[in-house]
């Protein structure tokens, strides 16, 4: 176990880590910086399961001690993501006045206050149960939990993840996930729970893209689910526009091996198929059967045309590029003739979530049809299929996420 403790005052740190040392932790394990500055600087390099903070602090070693300093410290820790957040962030002082003042911000984050007081035992007392629930946790961790319930991926900005956060999912603002991946939070009610939601879209279309987003996600954030949203080409008689697909099974279309022929050459397909849960697909089939569910979202959307939007249960596959072409197309279907979608990211994702590691997310990609592969390939549905999808998913979701809560992995 790793323990911060921020102090300045030379008679109260020396308790305090004789106390730690009492609850098992040897000096080693406890950093020790006395003033904001020296802190950041140790929170930048190192994780700690426990953040000891003394509520009147100086800035730097010079400086005057101050309440807002404190305050200020543990603002940057709580919101700065230069610094590695610790497990538990706690506050430390010998003033009643100092715990009134800052109360309100720890308070407002689940965070606890411990009273110094050189005659009493009971923070010390505190300090030990502290440690040892700490300790009891990390060994109860035998392997990772996961971390939030939901990431909607999508390939595009404008109008996949638009569509996505026009969901009345309680959207936080933008947040960095790193140094080139921003994400934003949000959240949605099921069965009268709440359930966690981060949405990220890609840098820019295509497997190789939507793969390394998926896997730092799921690196990042350990979602239950993963799943795609947005748009796709759909195969002529298998769904109309605006129609929501599910890719199950799907793959790469463009593997396999190129050989020659008489008439040039040949690609000999070696697709590997990625399907879906059972749990996924036997309620998006209770979905689709819901004929007042999808005559709300035609009702939603101007441009929804005569043509009720259905839920379509197929194989879809992804290449490197966009097709527009009705006969290539076709040579597509070839490898499966069921075939209903095909787009650019699916299989990525999905391979994503497959070759995770354990706590693995369950992963469904659902498209919504905007064009048929064809010459005739334009944008004119774009807006409606990416509305279609998220609203899909958004039905889905409230509908079915408490009861599909704990088979997330199976």
């Amino acid at each position: 176990m790793k323990i911060l403790t921020v102090e300045d005052n030379a008679s109260k740190l020396g308790k305090l880590i004789e106390v730690l040392n009492a609850s098992g932790i040897s000096r080693e394990d406890i950093s020790v910086a006395r003033s904001a500055v020296a802190a950041i600087q140790l929170l930048e390099a190192t994780k700690f399961d426990i953040a000891i903070i003394d509520l009147m602090l100086p800035n730097r070693d010079e400086d005057e001690e101050k309440l807002e300093t404190s305050l200020r410290l543990i603002d940057f820790i709580a919101n700065n993501e230069s610094v590695i957040k610790p497990e538990h962030l706690v506050g430390f002082t010998a003033y009643s006045e100092a715990e009134l003042a800052a109360r309100p911000a720890f308070t407002k984050s689940l965070w606890t206050i411990i009273r110094f007081d050189a005659s009493s035992t009971e923070w010390q007392e505190q300090v030990q149960r502290l440690v040892s629930y700490v300790s009891k946790c990390k060994e109860a961790s035998g392997r990772p939990e996961y971390g939030v319930d939901l990431c909607v991926v999508t390939a595009l900005q404008a109008p996949e993840m638009d569509s996505i956060h026009k969901l009345a999912w309680s959207w936080d603002a933008s947040e960095p996930l790193d140094d080139s991946q921003f994400v934003r939070r949000g959240q949605f009610q099921s069965n009268g729970q709440t359930f966690s939601v981060i949405s990220a879209t890609a840098p820019r279309m295509g497997n190789v893209a939507a793969a390394l987003l998926s896997s730092k996600l799921i690196q990042h954030y350990r979602p239950r689910f993963l799943v795609m949203a947005g748009i796709c080409a759909a195969i002529k008689g298998k769904a109309n526009m605006g129609d929501a697909i599910l890719f199950n099974p799907a793959w790469e279309w463009a593997s396999g091996k190129i050989v020659a022929v008489e008439e040039g050459s040949y690609l000999e397909p070696a697709p590997h198929q990625l399907a879906i849960p059972e749990f996924i697909a036997a309620r998006m089939e209770e979905l689709r059967k819901d004929g007042s569910f999808w005559l709300s979202i035609k009702q939603g959307h101007a441009a929804s045309g005569d043509t009720l939007p259905k839920m379509v249960l197929g194989p879809g596959a992804s290449g490197p590029s966009v097709v527009a072409h009705a006969e290539h197309a076709e040579s597509i279907k070839l490898q499966h003739r069921k075939l209903s979608a095909i787009d650019m990211e699916a299989y990525g994702v999905m391979a994503a979530a497959s070759f995770a590691s354990s706590p693995k997310p369950t992963c469904f990609v659902l498209k919504s049809a905007c064009d048929f592969a064809d010459e005739e390939k334009d944008k004119k549905y774009q807006d409606y299929a990416a509305y279609t999808s998220a609203q899909s998913i958004r039905e889905f979701f409230e509908r079915f996420g408490a009861s599909i809560r704990d088979l997330a992995g199976t």
